[in-house]
């Protein structure tokens, strides 16, 4: 009975570590589980985040615009030249009508020199245009970029660090496998 009691000890020894594994593999699948909806999450705030600066960033463009009065021209309003056109930072539709003289000449001139399509018709859009500044558009655009890409960064090394320890514990349960087939022979 001594040899039949050790091996039933050393038996459930084993099965006990095997269950210990178990409950190993299951916390890991869950904090798996858990860091999955972490990045999920943080790609929806990301987009979220992203969606909501260009809503602000149109908007207040857009407002500038529509809720600014349009004042009447001096009456010793000379007409801006080029270098005055490219530095001036706001513009009124008055202005626009006087130095271009109609809408096509001034859409084709943000077609041609600024690289600017206008989407919708209307002097208001062209005045938008004209008033948006690409450059800090696109000062915007790449610290929205820096940012993503330090999130990215991160979410990496987290995935990096979970996969070694999925990696760790598909190695210990092929060892406890290994103990098990051992002792379950038939």
């Amino acid at each position: 009975m001594g040899k039949l009691t050790n091996s039933l000890k050393a038996t459930t020894k084993q099965l006990s570590e095997i269950k210990r594994g178990i409950h190993k593999m299951q916390e890991l699948g869950q904090e798996l589980a858990d860091n999955t909806l972490t990045v999920a999450e943080a790609g929806l705030r990301t987009g979220y985040a992203y969606a909501k600066a260009e809503l602000e960033t149109t908007s207040v463009q857009t407002n500038q615009v529509l809720s600014e009065p349009q004042q009447a021209l001096p009456s010793t309003f000379t007409p801006l030249d080029a270098h005055q056109l490219e530095n001036s930072t706001h513009w009124t539709i008055e202005l626009l009508k006087s130095h271009f003289g109609s809408y096509q000449a001034a859409n084709k001139h943000l077609k041609d020199v600024r690289g600017i399509s206008v989407k919708q018709r209307g002097w208001q859009h062209v005045v938008a245009a004209f008033n948006k500044g690409v450059d800090n558009r696109d000062k915007l655009l790449e610290q929205r970029v820096a940012q993503l890409e330090e999130v990215v960064s991160l979410q990496r090394r987290e995935i990096a660090v979970l996969e070694t320890r999925l990696d760790e514990t598909v190695v210990q349960l092929k060892k406890l496998t290994a103990t098990v087939k051992q002792f379950v022979k038939p």
